[in-house]
């Protein structure tokens, strides 16, 4: 502790140089970016957002409908299908450069990152989801959010019976097994009937484990027959579009006016001060592990075998001085003190 309120009295000019410079430069960098326009929709939920799996419609109970569309449009902007065809549908890539524009990949990546981590959904109360996106163009913004309910509305329901979809092919295949067994298991029956008439009247004990295992095989196929009906059932009611799913409120709109920069200022000046404090923090170590003065005995001792014969705990410069140049060649002696001025 001792070292660090040495280096910060004797470095403090250093040290707010450090400090405020970070928090100069994030400040220019906010100032100097273009003003931001907001545009804003809302959307009435009619009813959660549920996906299709093997156990049937699956949702978070605990969430309002609200909760989950706003939790669904935000994950769905993570995939990049999805961000992509908001933003050719918005004509986002017209708010980049022309050498930007130049490389497609890259203008791809930069617009997907630009819509995953811009656009925001909220749940506004329990059925209201309001849907935000600013960008330097007010009217692009107001495309963009006007894209991002109409591709949900579009591909909402594909993401929520994907899973099912996969699924039906596989009852299906099912469903043609079982039959095959079904129709497989009533010959057998048929035929040991035809050879024996009498086996049904007598009970005959092959005949009835061939009647049974007949039966059996039509009661699977039923079964996974009703599956295939039910799963079916469930996408097609998920699966009608937005209509059931929510219906805009209001619809994109953007301010008259940019929005306030005082919410840019503050987040960048908390990364301008994070990023000075950083700084202050790796110039004190760096200071301490360069600084050799000797405090104790113990730091005495780590560079050299001579005994320490005296300790005195305070002594001016110019007396320090004096007496180290009065002690005869032949001595050796290490004065140590604590303040800085004794080193």
């Amino acid at each position: 502790m001792q070292r660090v309120l040495e280096i910060l009295f004797s470095r403090w000019l250093q040290l707010i140089a450090l400090l405020v410079v970070p928090l100069v430069i994030a400040l220019g960098i906010v100032l100097i970016q273009p003003r931001q326009y907001e545009a804003s929709a809302t959307i009435w939920a009619l009813r959660r957002y549920e996906v299709v799996g093997a156990t049937g419609a699956e949702s978070d109970l605990n969430s309002t409908p609200a909760e989950t569309q706003a939790t669904a449009i935000t994950e769905i902007l993570q995939t990049k299908t999805f961000a992509l065809a908001i933003a050719h549908q918005a004509n986002l890539a017209s708010t980049y450069s022309a050498s930007a524009r130049s490389n497609q990949d890259q203008l791809d990546s930069a617009m997907f990152d630009d819509l995953s981590a811009h656009v925001t959904a909220t749940a506004v109360g329990g059925y209201i989801v309001s849907v935000t996106y600013d960008n330097k163009n007010p009217a692009i913004a107001k495309a963009v959010v006007k894209a991002v309910i109409n591709e949900y509305g579009t591909s909402a329901a594909a993401f929520a019976t994907s899973e099912s979809k996969q699924l039906l092919l596989i009852y299906e295949e099912q469903l043609q097994q079982a039959k095959d067994d079904s129709n497989q298991a009533t010959a057998a029956a048929a035929t040991y009937l035809r050879e024996h008439p009498n086996a049904a009247a007598d009970k005959d004990p092959q005949y009835e484990a061939l009647a049974t295992s007949a039966t059996n095989a039509l009661g699977n196929v039923t079964q996974i027959q009703g599956q295939i009906d039910t799963l079916n059932n469930t996408i097609e009611t998920i699966g009608v579009g937005s209509n059931t799913l929510f219906t805009v409120v209001d619809q994109p709109a953007t301010g008259a006016s940019p929005i306030s920069r005082s919410k840019l200022l503050i987040e960048g000046a908390a990364i301008g001060a994070v990023v000075g404090l950083l700084a202050c923090i790796i110039f004190i170590v760096i200071m301490m592990r360069r600084d050799r003065t000797i405090y104790s005995v113990a730091d005495l001792q780590k560079i050299t075998e001579a005994p320490v014969l005296l300790q005195i705990p305070h002594m001016p410069p110019r007396i320090l001085a004096q007496t180290v140049d009065g002690l005869e060649s032949g001595e050796r002696f290490f004065l140590m003190r604590g303040a800085p001025e004794g080193r």
